[in-house]
């Protein structure tokens, strides 16, 4: 039995699936959605010298900022649209950070914080 289940972590696909599934019963489990897309955290205004990286942001500001451009479609767009997304949906918050920095994320140090506009009014 132990074997059967040791084998399941040497084929690369069953441990993804096994992984999917795992985050999608902590989402369940925990209301939070953990996006990690690469970067630290969410910036508006990327690329020129007022750029600014954004630590909370409510669902009303990050759809303010998309319907203005600062998500580019190609870029940072779909993941503020699976957080938006998310959030309707009864989600309590979303994280948005870089995989090597996700335990710091975890812990407040660095990302992004997607909230609903009453949860940040609290």
């Amino acid at each position: 039995m132990f074997r059967a289940i040791a084998n399941v972590f040497r084929v690369a696909e069953l441990r993804t699936r096994l992984a999917y599934t795992l985050a999608l019963l902590a989402v369940y489990r925990l209301g939070v959605f953990i996006n990690t897309p690469g970067v630290d955290r969410v910036a508006i205004n990327f690329g020129r010298p007022d750029q600014r990286a954004l630590d909370v942001i409510d669902a009303d500001e990050a759809r303010r900022h998309l319907a203005d451009g600062q998500f580019p479609a190609g870029s940072m767009g779909p993941k503020i649209e699976a957080a938006l997304d998310f959030l309707e949906a009864g989600g309590d918050e979303v994280l948005i950070t870089s995989p090597d920095r996700l335990a710091e994320a975890l812990e407040g140090g660095t990302g992004t914080r997607v909230v609903a506009a009453a949860a940040r009014a609290a």
